[in-house]
């Protein structure tokens, strides 16, 4: 019997799609923006809380069989893992994350609408959407990996290669040490750990919809992450490179502003 699940790179391109929240793509360009020529410092430091973390996280949901339940309840009493369960995921989406993907949406496409579209229209025009698109579980790894992770990728890629050919990086004299610290910090606002248990569970509970060894699943989830984790290493530091090309236009804008002015800009 043919094997219907995912490739091991389509898994590998919806966890990074997963990954590629909305602070993983402002918070490069603020430190390529405000540091410049220091992006390679910025890449080193975001890299080992925003790339490294996540990948220990995946990591750790293979001996609990991406069964998220299995690894709170081994670190906390079972009475009390539900509630520390309930507080994580509501720091994350809709304390956390969750406004920030629609702030950011908003602000990249207002700009391109010839009329103004209220924040709370756009949220839940935004939210029905992605309802829609992630309540057949079997199709999310295919949605995310065939379609919208290529699409994001070009994308990226334009805006990074027009950076290049368009600009220069200005050197910048700054101390190198605090920058770094700044950037790890920076990394942890990307909330990647969390996401990385809960992503890495989600995937291995879809693959396991259309296979029957479950070792393959957990195996395929693993090289699915280090294929997302190289990306994002990738694409971290090519962001803030891209940022610091234009560092001077790009002073002084709020988070959710610079996708949409670097993506004018370039």
């Amino acid at each position: 019997m043919a094997d219907k699940s995912p490739s091991t790179l389509v898994v590998g391109l919806a966890l990074f799609s997963m990954f590629f929240g909305s602070g993983n793509l402002i918070f490069p360009l603020m430190l390529g923006a405000q540091y410049e020529s220091y992006f390679l410092v910025c890449a080193a430091g975001f890299i080992i809380t925003g790339v490294l973390l996540p990948t220990l996280g995946i990591l750790a949901m293979l001996p609990a069989h991406g069964h998220y339940e299995r690894l709170f309840t081994n670190i906390l009493p079972e009475k009390w893992y539900r509630w520390f369960f309930l507080l994580v995921l509501i720091f994350w989406i809709p304390l956390g994350s969750g406004p920030r993907c629609v702030v950011l949406a908003h602000a990249s496409i207002s700009n391109h609408l010839p009329f103004t579209t209220p924040v709370w229209l756009f949220s839940l025009a935004f939210l029905i959407i992605v309802y829609f698109s992630v309540v057949t579980r079997s199709r999310v790894i295919e949605i995310l990996g065939k379609y919208l992770t290529p699409a994001l990728l070009f994308s990226i890629l334009c805006i990074v290669i027009s950076s290049f050919i368009n600009g220069k990086i200005a050197k910048s004299d700054l101390p190198a040490a605090s920058i770094f610290v700044e950037s790890v910090i920076a990394g942890y606002y990307t909330q990647d750990l969390i996401a990385a248990v809960f992503f890495s569970s989600a995937i291995v509970g879809m693959l396991n919809l259309n296979a029957e060894n479950r070792i393959s699943v957990l195996r395929k989830t693993w090289y699915g992450g280090l294929i997302a984790v190289l990306l994002l290493t990738v694409l971290y530091t090519a962001l803030m490179a891209a940022s610091a090309v234009h560092a001077e236009q790009l002073q002084g804008l709020s988070g959710e502003k610079l996708v949409s002015t670097l993506s004018h800009i370039t």
